[in-house]
């Protein structure tokens, strides 16, 4: 009687204790994911960023050259 209530405590215990390590670990695993989706949206904002800038650098480096070069043609006329 009493031997075998010990190891039902016992397994009652041990089981509890991985249940709670499955939930940590499970947590830590959703975690960590949520962790690497935010790192990758964030380096693809800033990469989406960098690139809209450099467009708008170029476009306005080729607004420039063609505005210089229709100035330059109407001084020539």
């Amino acid at each position: 009687g009493e031997r075998s209530a010990n190891a039902g405590l016992d397994s009652a215990l041990h089981s509890s204790t991985q249940t709670r390590l499955l939930m940590r670990s499970g947590v830590a695993v959703h975690h960590s994911a949520l962790n690497r989706f935010i790192d990758f949206t964030k380096s693809s904002v800033q990469a989406g960023c960098q690139r809209g800038f450099s467009l708008f650098t170029w476009g306005l480096a080729v607004g420039t050259a063609c505005s210089e070069t229709a100035l330059h043609e109407g001084t020539q006329r």
